[in-house]
């Protein structure tokens, strides 16, 4: 073996080292939500995510047609299934119609508007997300149905259980922000990745409920059905 390859050998494993010392590490906590000062009994729709320190690069943003790259909020029985959704910028979602009826996706979202008009029951329409921030998303057929897609700048992310129980794994070893979402809440608090405490957060869940929205056309749902458009 030539000392040329050998030093690209030692190299490779100075690297190897380096990438192993900064990476790999991970965040737990337990989350609970309040209402009216209650704790409440489970945990549902809430998204953790975790923000580093320093330069990082966006997530690639693959084609729409690279499933490995999409995500799905469905609809079924007049709902959104999930109800919440966190995608990184530059994702895809489809959304599937599982009911026998019409549904028509739409959000007014800034950037990240979209309309998916009329869906029948299938595999149903996908949207490229590309702008950072929440977007709210509706049907334009029933007006109690209603969702959320967070389009974050940060691939570490999660789901808390019913119990409110989260882990963040394969993060790097530094301080940043971490950052826990409800539609009626949100909490941040810094923190350095890696630490074995097990952070707990009490998330009172203090914002009104969303009021009655507007159509697409920036109408009442009862305006609508008069005129029978969609």
């Amino acid at each position: 073996m030539s000392k040329k390859t050998c030093l690209h050998i030692a190299l490779l494993a100075v690297v190897l080292s380096v990438s192993n010392a900064v990476s790999g590490a991970e965040i737990r906590g337990q989350i609970q939500l309040m209402d009216s000062g209650k704790a409440m009994s489970s945990v549902t729709d809430v998204v953790v995510y975790f923000r580093p320190d320093g330069a990082q690069s966006k997530p690639a943003a693959r084609p729409a047609a690279d499933s490995s790259q999409v995500f799905v909020m469905g609809t079924r029985k007049k709902t959104f299934d999930p109800k919440v959704l966190a995608i990184p910028v530059g994702a895809s979602v489809r959304f599937p119609n599982r009911d026998p009826i019409l549904h028509n996706v739409f959000s007014v979202s800034g950037g990240n508007a979209f309309d998916a008009g009329l869906i029948p029951k299938g595999d149903g329409k996908t949207h490229r997300f590309t702008e950072p921030g929440r977007v709210r998303v509706f049907c334009n057929v029933h007006q109690e149905m209603t969702a959320n897609i967070l389009v974050l700048e940060t691939p570490h992310f999660t789901y808390p259980d019913r119990r409110g129980r989260f882990r963040l794994e394969d993060l790097p070893s530094r301080s940043g922000t971490l950052l826990v979402w409800h539609e009626r809440a949100n909490s941040s608090r810094r923190i350095t990745a890696g630490s074995d405490d097990v952070i707990e957060i009490e998330l009172p869940l203090v914002k009104r409920q969303v009021p009655n929205h507007k159509n697409k056309f920036g109408r009442s749902y009862k305006s609508r059905k008069r005129r029978g458009r969609y």
